[in-house]
């Protein structure tokens, strides 16, 4: 069960497995030992595939019909969405990326996996620094960048009740409870609202329209964060620092409108939509962490020495999704009360959405 919820709900942190995820969190983090320039960089790479994947995650699931609710009438559906990512999403190249400290160990070898990318160690990196003694640069410290996760989509789940109110209007609710669990894991919360509007009602001889219309707008924000456990590099000097209070905190924005049509037929009904879709996430570490340096003040002891600098909340990264067109495909199965549907959206991260809901009215 908590690897489900590994997987499901703690994106961010689990990357699809449960504590190795999170330990490729913790490796991409161990990159602030190169500095907080060169970090954010590599750390922006490696994870932009990820916000947005789940970007657009957020964005599906909103309906399986463009039918809407008698009044008071409601459904609560469960669903589960996977975006996939382009293939050029799944490397990155170190050496185009202008890093100011951190080189390519061997300049053959530059190609690295991002978040999405194979199961496969990255590239060494070294930490050049100028020595202030001998004014020659050194190698400080070798840093490796984090594997890939093997999985090209990201998954995510989805849980809301929608209810008739009047004018052909559904209201829709998405709500997980801020819930703490394991604390490698931590914890996670979500809220979302929809709205989905009739359109057959403002149209003359709606009524007998072969097909139901409407319009759906939606909008959704997810947060979690966990503990990390960066530690210092063993072969410098420490600072004697406590390094207990790291966090990785991260918020996931979604918006979609769409149009949707649907027909049914006897048992099966098929849906779908065009529209647009927007998204944004914020991931920050917060708390301190240990960056490998060259003391260059003269009056310490330590002048010209590796030394530990520990440096304070030190990453701060914004991922915008792709601001465009998005449609889907679906296909509906009733059983009485109960439901089944499919669904396939075309996008720049292309996704599949199954799910299940009771329903009536």
């Amino acid at each position: 069960m908590n690897k489900l919820i590994k997987i499901t709900l703690l994106f961010s942190l689990c990357c699809f497995y449960a504590k190795p995820g999170n330990a490729q969190i913790e490796n991409a983090g161990e990159l602030i030992r190169g500095g907080v320039g060169d970090a954010q960089i590599l750390i922006n790479e490696y994870l932009r595939p990820l916000g947005n994947g789940f970007g657009a995650d957020l964005n599906n699931g909103w309906y399986y019909t463009a039918k809407t609710h008698k009044f008071l009438g409601f459904d609560l559906t469960v669903s589960a969405s996977a975006a996939t990512a382009p293939s050029s999403d799944e490397t990155f190249d170190v050496s185009t990326l202008g890093l100011q400290f951190m080189r390519p160990q061997d300049p053959n070898n530059t190609i690295a996996p991002t978040i999405v990318g194979d199961d496969v160690a990255g590239p060494l990196l070294d930490l050049v620094l100028q020595n202030p003694l001998t004014r020659q640069d050194e190698v400080v410290s070798t840093l490796q960048l984090p594997k890939g996760t093997g999985i090209n989509y990201v998954p995510a789940p989805m849980i809301q009740a929608s209810v008739g109110l009047p004018l052909n209007t559904d209201f829709i609710l998405r709500f997980f409870p801020e819930t703490e669990f394991e604390k490698d894991v931590g914890s996670v919360k979500m809220l979302g609202f929809g709205v989905k509007h009739s359109l057959n009602q403002w149209i003359p001889g709606g009524s007998n329209f072969p097909l139901d219309l409407a319009v759906l707008a939606g909008v959704t924000t997810l947060q979690t964060q966990a503990d990390l456990d960066v530690a210092p590099d063993q072969t410098a000097i420490p600072s004697g620092a406590s390094y207990d209070n790291q966090k990785v905190k991260v918020e996931a924005n979604a918006f979609t409108f769409n149009l949707l049509a649907s027909k049914k037929l006897a048992i099966f009904t098929l849906f779908g939509g065009i529209g647009i879709e927007t998204s944004s996430l914020d991931l920050n570490l917060t708390g301190t962490y240990p960056a490998t340096s060259i003391e260059t003040n003269l009056a310490s002891p330590n002048f010209g020495k590796t030394i530990i600098d520990d440096l304070e909340d030190p990453v701060a990264l914004s991922f915008t999704g792709p601001n465009k067109m998005r449609a889907s495909i679906g296909l509906r199965l009733d059983f009485y009360l109960l439901s089944a549907y499919a669904s396939y959206t075309m996008a720049d991260y292309p996704g599949v959405t199954l799910g299940a809901a009771v329903h009536l009215r």
